[in-house]
């Protein structure tokens, strides 16, 4: 399934399914034609449409249906002019990843003033310094590893109930792979297997995590204890606001998780799903930051 949206992942295999079925059958009649596309809700043009497309690629991506409706284009923050490019880049080199979202808009906005150049609006200045920060992987004082939780935001179906899954993570502080990450909803949380797996990740001993979890990582002389939010942000800041296609979410704030259902195809995951797909986003958020292929959660 990879490549398609997590949560078209049921109606894609149920599509594979009734076309392969289709298929299988040495000389289908129009009443075969029929009765297949009706399965599936589709008219006779549209049915055989996706079946020339299965023959064609043979891969689940390719069928209709498979990627997000919802991810809307970003229109007009990419298409400053060079110049302007150029002058917010050096501004935010020269401030560092450090430096709060609303000073380095004042500062680029003022910079590109003063050369008379088009300013861009805030939500640009904030993702080129996401981009900055995720290319470094930087927090201060944040020692080899940051542990802190966060939630995905991945509709998940587990005892009649629709939520989002909760994770610790322990992410390197150099370039913000993920060490380890801990499903918090788990009857049985490894929190003891979770704290050796980021212990073992840093080379000086020195790492800072939640409070509300540093009791895993008692003993460890290095450690530094920082309240929630402050873990939370730190993480943001190294890891980024995505991991592959899945959203995160940092903060609290209470939200229906069956409101991530955007369309009538979106469909909550099982807890199964859930694993594989939150596994494979991890696995390919590591490897682009330069990490090993593959990832197991704890």
């Amino acid at each position: 399934m990879s490549g398609v949206d997590p949560m078209r992942w049921a109606e894609v295999r149920e599509r594979v399914a009734v076309i392969v079925g289709y298929l299988t059958i040495d000389k289908p009649t129009e009443e075969d034609r029929m009765a297949h596309a009706a399965r599936l809700g589709l008219g006779r043009t549209q049915f055989l449409k996706l079946v020339r497309t299965w023959r064609t690629h043979q891969t689940a991506v390719a069928i209709a249906g498979a990627k997000p409706k919802r991810e809307k284009a970003r229109k007009g923050w990419r298409a400053l002019p060079a110049a302007s490019e150029r002058v917010m880049s050096e501004t935010l080199e020269r401030l560092g990843p450090d430096v709060k979202p609303s000073v380095a808009t004042s500062a680029v906005t003022a910079a590109l003033r003063e050369k008379g150049l088009q300013s861009p609006d805030r939500s640009t200045v904030w993702r080129r310094l996401m981009a900055i920060r995720r290319e470094r992987g930087f927090v201060a004082d944040a020692g080899d590893v940051v542990v802190a939780e966060c939630r995905v935001r991945l509709p998940v179906l587990a005892n009649g109930t629709i939520s989002m899954p909760s994770l610790l993570i322990a992410a390197c502080a150099i370039d913000g792979r993920i060490i380890a990450a801990l499903p918090l909803a788990s009857e049985r949380p490894d929190i003891n297997g979770f704290a050796k797996a980021a212990l073992a990740a840093s080379r000086s001993g020195c790492l800072t995590a939640d409070r509300d979890f540093a009791d895993a990582f008692a003993g460890v002389d290095g450690l530094r204890q920082v309240g929630p939010g402050t873990a939370r942000t730190n993480l943001s800041r190294i890891v980024g606001r995505r991991l592959g296609r899945l959203e995160l979410q940092f903060n609290r704030t209470s939200r229906p998780a069956d409101r991530l259902l955007l369309t009538e195809d979106d469909r909550p995951l099982d807890p199964a799903d859930a694993t594989l797909a939150l596994e494979s986003a991890i696995a390919q958020h590591s490897e682009a930051r330069g990490g090993s292929g593959g990832f197991r959660l704890l």
